[in-house]
């Protein structure tokens, strides 16, 4: 039990570093002052039916709380597709989340970063910085 409890926090303390550094880098691109915490993030899966037999599209897994919160909403790793701008969470993603599509690219260019992938999602859960960008690019994605 306290082996768990070292592993979870250490594993938290890691995204956060890992979080930190990316923004210290592109706070543009990154978007917020620190992770989604797991609260929101497991309110944001809320909206994920698991019974729906659809995939589910994530945009701006940054460090993975909300793909995490997705996974334990039921939805097998194949059944989602992740899109992450930052190669450095985009490299931590693969590593700790086998069998998740992942996309590395800007979720502004769905249509570029999806490519073949054209079905109906059961839903879009977004952690994209919206208010970093212009009206239109913003417009353009909703």
């Amino acid at each position: 039990m306290v082996f768990r409890l070292k592993e979870r926090l250490g594993k938290k303390l890691e995204e956060e570093v890992q979080f930190f550094k990316c923004w210290q880098k592109d706070k543009k691109g990154v978007g917020a002052l620190m992770p989604t915490s797991i609260h929101a993030a497991r309110r944001m899966a809320s909206v994920v039916n698991p019974h729906s037999g659809l995939p589910v599209l994530e945009l701006g897994a940054g460090t993975g709380v909300i793909t995490r919160a997705i996974l334990e909403r039921g939805i097998q790793p194949h059944r989602l597709t992740s899109v992450e701008y930052s190669k450095e969470f985009y490299d931590g993603l693969v590593r700790r989340f086998p069998g998740v599509d992942f996309r590395l690219g800007n979720a502004y260019a769905l249509e570029e970063i999806l490519g073949e992938r054209r079905e109906k999602f059961d839903c879009v859960i977004s952690a994209v910085p919206m208010l970093s960008f212009p009206m239109q690019q913003r417009l353009t994605l909703l």
